[in-house]
């Protein structure tokens, strides 16, 4: 396997640019494999720890920062949260349309 790579116990992920597109049926196998990890009390921990830590449910603007880089880092914490909870809440079809709009920004 060529490219960045990141081992995580046994298995090998492909980092971004090594990845081929996604596929919708992938979308829906993600989408399962997210409620099944956040449906566990280790998940419900760790996606209660990324609301309170990465803005979920705050303003990310910082008035004390006039070039924006403080906000823009915070937003994009909290963008990363905003996918998870889509990834949990939509129904298939919206979360293809989400996914889509995400991809678009890129």
């Amino acid at each position: 396997m060529s490219g960045l790579t990141l081992k995580i116990g046994e298995r090998t992920i492909l980092l971004p640019g090594q990845q081929t597109e996604q596929k919708p049926t992938d979308l829906l196998q993600l989408q399962n494999d997210f409620r099944e990890l956040f449906n566990s009390d280790a998940g419900v921990n760790v996606l209660e720890y990324l609301l309170r830590t990465c803005h979920g449910f705050r303003p990310t603007h910082v008035i004390e920062d006039p070039s924006g880089r403080h906000s823009a880092f915070q937003e994009g914490q909290r963008h990363v949260v905003n996918s998870i909870l889509a990834f949990l809440i939509k129904s298939p079809e919206a979360l293809a349309a989400f996914v889509a709009e995400m991809n678009k920004e890129e």
